[in-house]
């Protein structure tokens, strides 16, 4: 169980699920001799280690779309794997982590109203009693994983 966060409710306990980065990164990560797998690691995805995205509510999404709802958050990355395709003719079925995200960022933004993320799991750290924390590196695997 990591620990994680969101604007609204701040710091908590989150939950390891499977994502397909999950499998993607295995499959990038995996050693063939011939056709044999020799190797192939077990990938795990924190979900929300860092939480980054939008806050749009019903209000700014009838701006931006007339008679919309927040729903627009959804449908602007559909949009924006559309443009990637068009963009890219000659690219086949590609993992979600093989696209150019600052061009899928670039036709998301206007429609996604506030995006924010901000924290590090040292937030809040230590206080009551010491722990073992890597002050370093604040992303590291040891300062979100709850024991």
């Amino acid at each position: 169980m990591p620990r994680t966060w969101t604007p609204l409710e701040g710091p908590f306990h989150g939950f390891i699920i499977t994502q397909n980065e999950s499998i993607s990164m295995a499959d990038y990560f995996t050693v063939r001799d011939g056709k044999k797998v020799a190797y192939r690691p077990t990938v795990h995805y924190a979900y929300g280690i860092y939480w980054y995205g939008s806050q749009l509510d019903i209000h700014q999404a009838r701006k931006l779309t007339p008679y919309n709802n927040a729903s627009i958050q959804v449908c602007a990355p559909v949009l924006s794997g559309i443009v990637w395709a068009l963009e890219n003719p000659d690219r086949s079925l590609v993992e979600a982590d093989e696209m150019d995200f600052a061009r899928n960022l670039e036709i998301c933004m206007p429609y996604l109203g506030l995006v924010v993320g901000d924290w590090t799991p040292l937030e809040d750290r230590g206080a009551l009693l010491p722990e073992d924390l890597d002050k370093s590196e604040p992303r590291q695997f040891k300062n979100f994983r709850v024991v």
